[in-house]
């Protein structure tokens, strides 16, 4: 496994086959790192603790971190979340 675990896509984590979505899920935590300032699947426990995360947590509202004054779109908060969404295996 290469690349660090907040980051991974479910399927990267799972050490499976990786497309354009695994690219997409993480551009998604990217975008709501940069909303939120805070990573969706931060969780104590080290890497095992956020490749489980990654795997079965559910993923916060982005618009519960960040101020209503802050918020420009609803377009804006929802990216993240779209690009995060778990396909089932």
């Amino acid at each position: 496994m290469r690349g660090k675990a907040a980051y991974m896509s479910p399927e990267q984590t799972r050490g499976e086959p990786l497309d354009q979505r695994s690219d997409i899920f993480s551009v998604g935590v990217v975008l709501y790192e940069m909303l939120t300032g805070i990573s969706p699947f931060q969780r104590p426990g080290g890497d095992a603790a956020i490749a489980q995360a990654v795997l079965t947590d559910p993923i916060p509202d982005p618009s519960v971190h960040v101020p209503s004054s802050a918020r420009r779109s609803p377009a804006s908060s929802s990216a993240p979340w779209r690009a995060t969404a778990r396909t089932a295996t």
